[in-house]
């Protein structure tokens, strides 16, 4: 969603409306998007109306269903049994509206071959299609409206010497990779094999290889294992390993079967050297849990774990860097936030700038820092999984253990030199209570469902009100675009209808505002209409609407004059003004 909204932004730079904090677009009517929403009934397009994009600091809550999950601000609402509830009224026991489409076809497989090799594929689908509505028709006759030789029709008449990207397409058919769905099962390790191909595995330019680098024979062993059990035990053969590195330091493993290759292909995979720009496909953000398997392996093989050093008393840096010359600056830096934000989405801290470092000449190196706080640290351990490197895996947790000790020992040191709470708090960069649950050694608890987040919120509106959102049906939250009913908000007198309206302070309401209430009193009904001061002019007006109520009002003695006239005319009129004392004497009776 955030890519789509920023590229909008983008594009008609002049057609924004925004704030300090608010940047908001109304699509021109030759703009047709559409996305996936609820609408007369069923899941189907539904046309994007407007996308805006907003500066959240605070509260944030990840909703899930199953394998499903997004990250709303609280009054966000998600659809949960035919209403719409916040993200924050829920408990995480309720039914979610989820949906999911497939990421691929055998169409996509096909489509990474040659233009030749896709002619003759589209050429084949054509004849099985005409075999089977004239199954009368002979395989010359059907060359001849083909367009092409009959000894070729002939073959494919006998189930023979079919096109190589169509045995290559039902072979993963057969394998029940095609279609590829994001809620299948082979979902999440086809996730975590594709992650290594944006690190340092990757797919030859040749494409006639997958393969990882790594100096972990064990990472090596559970590569090969993912390919088997994505692809059989018959893809064992295929497999090829070398010692790589310059010092002989590090191995390589591959695997030369083509259906692999094709098939990481259509998925997104980035093709020969990365010196080049790539794009995480878009796919992956779609189910949570491919999304951890897909970054748990990039981070396996890019990530710079964290080292404690004794010298400085601290951890050294956290982060992850991406190389590329200067012209791969805006890919690199975007990738970078694309990690940034789904650490973010786990309440995980990161730098809000990316560092430059020309290493090389002309050679450059963008790093994203993770926070080395020792909660954020812990966070990180906690919900993000690292693939592919039980190296990285265990300095981590070696870094996390040295920390803490070295918590536990500055405390008391602290403590006994007679600093205060927050001196301490301030100095070990961490909360009273991590510190108390270090000292005691209590397992400390985070949240997944509750984070805190600074930084950009995304959304989209849609003419139906709806959208789902990584496969979750989730409302609008408003905006520019949104449909008039969907603008509506009842005020006061209109939730009183037929119940008591209180009005605390009643002197300080506007004197317009106090005409307007006598208005809905005597008519007992009035329009929803807009009144907020911070509107745009986006509000609507309604038809008169019920406003039936009892009110009850209070104030001080002196702010009745402040009453507009006919308002408490009314009061007076048909109710009662009633003054109750304000003081009572200070004795042990009245204490009772």
């Amino acid at each position: 969603m955030d890519e789509v909204v920023d590229e909008l932004l983008a594009k008609y730079p002049k057609l924004i409306q925004k704030d300090e904090k608010y940047e908001g677009l109304i699509l021109p009517k030759e703009e047709e998007i559409y996305t996936i929403g609820y609408a007369d009934g069923a899941i189907k397009p539904v046309r994007v109306l407007c996308v805006n994009r907003r500066t959240h600091n605070g509260r944030m809550h990840a909703v899930r269903q199953g394998p499903n999950r997004i990250v709303l601000t609280p009054e966000h609402k998600v659809y949960v049994s035919g209403n719409y509830t916040e993200a924050q009224d829920l408990k995480g026991n309720e039914s979610l509206t989820v949906h999911s489409e497939h990421v691929i076809t055998s169409k996509d497989v096909i489509a990474t071959f040659s233009e030749e090799e896709q002619r003759s594929a589209h050429k084949y689908y054509e004849f099985v299609r005409l075999k089977k509505e004239n199954p009368h028709l002979g395989y010359k006759r059907i060359a001849k409206l083909l367009g092409i030789k009959a000894g070729q029709v002939r073959w494919w008449n006998n189930n023979k010497s079919k096109p190589s990207a169509v045995r290559t397409a039902e072979r993963l058919e057969k394998l029940g990779l095609l279609p590829f769905n994001i809620n299948s099962e082979s979902a999440p390790i086809t996730a975590r094999i594709l992650g290594t191909t944006f690190g340092d595995g990757g797919v030859f330019s040749t494409l006639n290889g997958i393969f990882l680098s790594s100096a972990e024979e064990s990472s090596l062993n559970q590569y090969a294992q993912d390919l088997i059990a994505l692809f059989g035990e018959e893809i064992g053969k295929n497999f090829e390993r070398r010692i790589s590195g310059i010092n002989n330091t590090g191995m390589v493993v591959w695997n030369t079967n083509r259906d692999v290759v094709r098939f990481f292909i259509a998925l997104g995979a980035p093709v020969g050297r990365k010196n080049k720009k790539v794009e995480i496909p878009s796919w992956i953000h779609l189910n949570g849990q491919t999304q951890q398997e897909f970054f748990g392996a990039l981070l396996g093989n890019e990530l710079c774990s964290p080292r404690f050093s004794p010298d400085e008393n601290k951890i050294q840096y956290f982060g992850i860097g991406l190389a590329g010359d200067y012209s791969l600056k805006e890919n690199r830096i975007r990738i970078l936030g694309e990690i940034a934000h789904y650490l973010n989405s786990f309440g995980i801290k990161t730098s809000p700038h990316i560092n430059e470092n020309e290493f090389r000449k002309g050679r450059y190196l963008w790093r994203l820092s993770i926070s080395s706080e020792i909660e954020n640290v812990l966070r990180f351990y906690k919900f993000i999984p690292i693939r592919y490197s039980d190296a990285k895996l265990s300095r981590i947790q070696m870094a996390i253990e040295m920390v803490l000790e070295r918590k536990k020992s500055k405390q008391l040191d602290l403590v006994q030199r007679g600093k205060s709470e927050k001196y301490i708090n301030s100095t070990l960069r961490a909360s009273g209570t991590t510190l108390q649950k270090i000292l005691l050694g209590e397992q400390i608890f985070f949240s997944e469902s509750e984070i805190d987040f600074s930084g950009h919120v995304y959304n989209i509106t849609t003419e139906s009100g709806n959208i789902f959102a990584n496969g979750i049906l989730a409302s609008n939250s408003g905006g520019l675009g949104t449909p008039a009913h969907l603008r509506v908000e009842a005020g006061a007198v209109h939730r009183a209808n037929r119940g008591v309206l209180f009005i605390d302070e009643i002197a300080s309401l506007k004197l317009n505002w106090q005409q307007e209430l006598l208005t809905a009193m005597q008519e007992k009904r009035y329009p929803i209409t807009g009144q907020s001061e911070m509107s745009s002019g986006a509000l609507v007006k309604t038809q008169p609407v019920p406003t039936d109520f009892v009110l009850v009002a209070a104030g001080n003695l002196p702010d009745m004059l402040k009453i507009h006239p006919a308002l408490r005319s009314r009061i007076r009129g048909a109710g009662y003004e009633i003054y109750v004392e304000d003081s009572i004497d200070d004795t042990p009776g009245n204490e009772d």
